[in-house]
């Protein structure tokens, strides 16, 4: 497993050896992409570590249609955490739904 923010600094042979990995990544959701019942929900977001610079890098993560609802509740400009697949960022699991984080 690798922090979404050392991962995004690896070069690309580096990143290459950790496909199939688990990466963290917290973030702060942007937008909805897209929802179907077999693609689940693809969402656009930004480190938090990144998001208050001038050019936040936008990235992308697809969860599994089960979560629309946790992300629709958590909204846009949430702060969220979620473990994904290497190096699509996709089947995420997004963490701590319910939970208070401060």
């Amino acid at each position: 497993m690798i922090e979404h923010s050392v991962y995004t600094a690896l070069e690309p042979i580096k990143k290459q050896e950790l496909k199939g990995a688990l990466v963290m990544s917290y973030f702060i959701l942007k937008s909805f992409i897209k929802y179907s019942h077999l693609g689940g929900v693809g969402v656009s977001g930004v480190l938090v570590l990144e998001a208050k610079g001038k050019k936040p890098r936008v990235f992308y993560l697809q969860f599994d249609g089960r979560y629309l609802s946790d992300l629709e509740v958590l909204g846009i400009g949430s702060e969220l955490f979620a473990y994904c697949v290497l190096p699509d960022f996709n089947q995420c699991i997004l963490l701590g739904i319910n939970e208070d984080w401060q």
